[in-house]
Formats: C-alpha cells, structure tokens, sequence
C-alpha cells in the first residue's frame, strides 16, 4: 500500500509541473523488471527478492533485470521476509506462513505459533528476519512474535498493536496507522511515536519521521530528540538500510535532510533505494525500472563562488559560475540551474545570469544551486569612464554634429568605407534595417550612390545602463511619442544576436531641428537602442 500511496503522490507531483533540474548525479537505466515490484523487498548485493504484481514472490538479478526464480505460490501473499544468508526465504499473509529452501521448493508451512499459553494465529503485519541470524520476528493477532526458522522455536511472544515490522541491528519497529513502537530484540518496549503519518528504521538503528509538518531525523539510541529536521509536511519517508538515505515523498534525500537532485525524472514513478543508496527501484503501473546511483557519489554538498567576482568595476558585466563539491570531493564550475540575486540591486543586479556592476559600493551576492547557498561580499569600483550623464551631454554633442561618441564614421559620409561584418536591426513584426558593424555602431545605407543614412548603437553593449529620466534630462521631451510598441527587437551581427530587447516605446528627437533621432525604451524605461538618420 506505501507504494502505490507513492506512486500516486509522484503523478500528483508530475501533473503539478515538478521539473528535473541540472545536476552532477547521473543515474543511468541499468535494467527493467518485467513487473512491478510492490511494497516487500530485499535487496542482497545485486539480487531483488520481492512480491510481484505477477509471478508472485519472484527473484530478479538487478543488474541485467533477469528473472531468477519464481517461487511457489497458492495464496495471495502480501508480506515476505528473507534472511541475510538467504537459507531462509519466508512468505507471510494473514493466515499463513511459508518458508522455501534454496532451490524455490516449500520446505515448510506454519499456520499456528505457541509460547505458553499465548496463541498466534494471525501474521496480517507480516515479518522480518534479525540481522545475520534466523529468528524471524512477526506481528499480527495483537501480538509480536520472535521464531526461530532453524531451531522451530518461539523464542518470545508479547502483546502489541499489530503493524509492519522492521528490524536493526538493536530493535524492532513495527509501524501501524497510528504511529510507530519500537522494541528490543528480547521483545522490551523501547519508544513510542504517535500521530506520525510515516516511519522507517535502517540497520543501523538510524529512524526517520514523516509528521503533518515536518520530517525529523534521529540518530540511534537518541530518539529523545531529532538531529535533523526538515519543514516539509511528509505522507511517505523510507530509510535504505544503510541509514545514509531517504525517500521523502517520492524524492531521495541525505539522513541529514538534504534533497538529491538527479538527471532522471522520477516523478512519474514511485522510488526505493537499495542499501547504500547504490540503486533507484522506480516502479510505475507496469514495471520497475532500475538506474544505477552508486551512492549519489556525485551530489552537490557544497559551493562557493569564487574569488574573481570578489571585486568588479563599475559599468562592467561579469560571467557568473559556482564552484561546487561533490561527495565524491570534485569540484566543478556550474553556469546553469543556479540562482543568483544581491541584496542592493542599485549597486550591482543580476540579469540573463551575468552580474552587472552599476555603481560604487559593496554589496552581498548569493547563489542557490540544489538547496545549497553560497554568499561573498563584493566590492565595486568606481566605474573609471565618464558617468551616464556625462557621457549623455558628450552623445548630445557628437549627434549634433552628425554621430555618436566613438563612432568612427558621420552621417551622410561613404558607406564603402565602412569596414565591417553585415549585421541587422530588426523587430519580430517585420521591421528589418541592414547595414554593416563597424565597433559598437552599425551603419547603414539607402541612397544610391551609398551615402551613410543611419546610424545605430545599444548602450548596453557599452556596458551603460540608461534610464528614460536621465536621457530627458540631457535631450528634454521628444516631439513625437509611440507608446504601447509591444514589439522584440534585436541587433545581430553575422547572424549572431548581440542584444534583444522587448521595446515598449520608441520616441523621436529632432536635432538641430532637422536630424531625426529615435530612442527604443523597454517596459522598464531603459533606453535599449538609438537610431539617428539623416534628414
């Protein structure tokens, strides 16, 4: 019943728009099983015993996904339970119990346990055999039962809420509706957990916790209090054996509560992990598929950015990237999937994943990448050219005289002169100037013979950051206003976009009265591109 629970909540999560992200954990499809394993399983190195929606108790090679065995079956069992030197391999349902030797052949039937003058007729919460030994602990009938599968004696038998039973090294969990109880090998109360919706235990006396609000993990024999708590409401958590990983609502993450990220996306599946987190079972309606995860070797643990953005300039752009560790203790640099804001955007903002250093300061910068934050304080440097509004007065002065600052050549001068790759400033609608790039500046002509009749430049492929306010206060009030534009526009260069903007509104300046100039503002009024023409 926990797998399909989990499985159903992995559709609710893929319908939901869950999306993979980037991530260094690779889990290539080793095999497929060709049925679906429900929710009894063991795994012994490479081997799968588990209750088939088919073939009943069945035996898979995980590596090939080769059926193996296919035991005996004459009831529904639901329950099943295997020793760690496989000699004993038992089959549970409410009535009945079944132990098969090593060749798949019944070699025993119990329908009836004794201690005493206490009866256990009922075996409805199923068993677990002890570590490395044959005593198979069993529940149901309001009891809890240990019996020895070599000796056919019952060691023990107590009263107890019936439930599912695990089993550690120390204890013996048995999980039910209401919560959770542990016990001691002998059978003695140890804990209690109620009003829990989940509850697992691994070999290792390691337990995890699923309530309405949190997940808590606890440490063996510290089940006073949680090492680790995760603010998630949680319906489903398992442990693999390992006690080093957990499933939380359908997705792996760390006994510390830290979510692994993968390449495969399993939302459309319901997941296990196998000891040591080497494979991902993922069983959906019809299968289980097998992906290999050798222990999530190559999760992100932690990150850093690195120094080189430690101090900026400026009026300059810089490249992001985050160093990030793996568990196996690689370190590499990620661009993509990580998340990037600073905590004074007037000093320096990110945009399209690069950083942009706008004025002088210092300010905090912050990476998130797989639940991982990273942090360095930055300097920026006084940007050393001329301030945006002097560099305004100074373009103010160059297109009256025909140009822009640093454009080596003039309206109306000889457009053959223009030495330089072919580019274009075209909008998504339709609209579409050629010319050729020559610096920051293209140029083009529609005169014959070729006389150059525009010239167009974006700021921000100077690195200056220009607001509708400050440009009006260098060139005041346009004599012609086009609002509500609605339009993408781009400027390539040899079929390379050097910038695209969404343009809300274009305005046009007269120069001198005579040379039209027009300004492209997008929807947060900072001037993207500037078209000056001849009369």
């Amino acid at each position: 019943m926990k797998k399909i629970l989990a499985l159903i909540l992995g559709l609710i999560l893929s319908v939901s728009g869950t999306v993979p992200v980037d991530s260094a954990v690779m889990t290539p499809n080793v095999s497929k099983l060709s049925q679906t394993i429900t929710d009894d399983f063991k795994v012994i190195g490479d081997k799968l015993y588990g209750i088939g929606s088919r073939d009943g108790l069945v035996l898979y090679d995980l590596k090939t996904g080769t059926l193996l065995r296919n035991y005996e079956m004459g009831s529904s069992y639901s329950e099943m339970a295997v020793s760690d030197d496989e000699s004993h391999v038992v089959l549970i349902w409410s009535y009945n119990i079944r132990l098969f030797d090593t060749f798949g052949d019944t070699k025993q039937e119990i329908d009836r346990l004794e201690f005493g003058p206490s009866v256990m007729e009922a075996f409805e919460g199923g068993g677990d055999f002890l570590p490395n030994s044959s005593v198979l602990i069993l529940s149901g009938d309001d009891k809890l039962t240990a019996y020895d599968m070599t000796t056919n004696e019952v060691k023990w038998m107590r009263g107890a809420d019936s439930g599912k039973v695990t089993t550690s090294e120390n204890y013996v969990l048995v999980e039910n509706q209401n919560g959770g109880t542990l016990y001691s090998h002998e059978g003695e109360f140890v804990h209690e957990w109620n009003d829990v919706n989940d509850i697992s235990l691994s070999r290792n006396d390691r337990i995890i916790v699923a309530t309405g609000k949190t997940v808590d993990s606890y440490e063996a024999k510290s089940y006073e209090k949680s090492v680790y708590t995760l603010q998630l409401p949680a319906m489903n958590v398992e442990l693999e054996p390992s006690g080093q990983f957990i499933t939380v609502n359908n997705m792996p993450y760390t006994f510390d509560l830290k979510k692994i990220y993968t390449n495969t996306n399993l939302t459309d599946a319901s997941i296990d992990l196998t000891t040591g987190g080497k494979y991902i079972l993922a069983t959906d309606w019809e299968y289980t598929k097998v992906y290999l995860a050798n222990g999530f070797t190559e999760r992100s643990v932690s990150a850093y950015i690195p120094s080189t953005l430690q101090k900026m300039t400026a009026g300059t752009t810089y490249n992001t990237s985050l160093m990030v560790k793996t568990a196996s203790k690689k370190t590499t640099s990620v661009k993509s999937g990580v998340a990037w804001t600073t905590d004074k955007p007037q000093i320096a903002y990110v945009k399209d994943g690069k950083i942009v250093a706008k004025s002088k300061g210092t300010v905090t910068l912050k990476a998130t990448y797989e639940g991982i934050t990273a942090q360095r304080t930055v300097t920026v440097l006084p940007d050393p050219r001329p301030t945006d509004r002097s560099w305004l007065l100074s373009q103010k002065t160059q297109v009256a005289r025909g140009s822009f600052l640093g454009s080596p050549h003039k309206l109306y001068g000889d457009y053959t002169k223009v030495k330089g790759l072919a580019g274009t400033f075209e909008s998504d609608w339709g609209f579409i100037y050629k010319g050729r790039h020559q610096g920051d500046f293209m140029f083009t002509s529609t005169s014959k013979p070729q006389k150059i009749n525009i010239i167009t430049m974006s700021p921000s492929l100077q690195n200056r950051d220009i607001t509708k306010a400050e440009l009006q206060n260098v060139f005041g009030k346009p004599r012609n206003i086009n609002e509500n534009y609605w339009e993408t526009f781009k400027f390539t260069k040899a079929g390379k976009t050097l910038s695209k903007h969404y343009i809300e509104e274009i305005v046009e300046y007269k120069i001198n009265n005579k040379l039209p100039m027009y300004v492209f503002y997008d929807s947060n009024y900072r001037v993207r591109y500037i078209s000056l023409y001849t009369k």
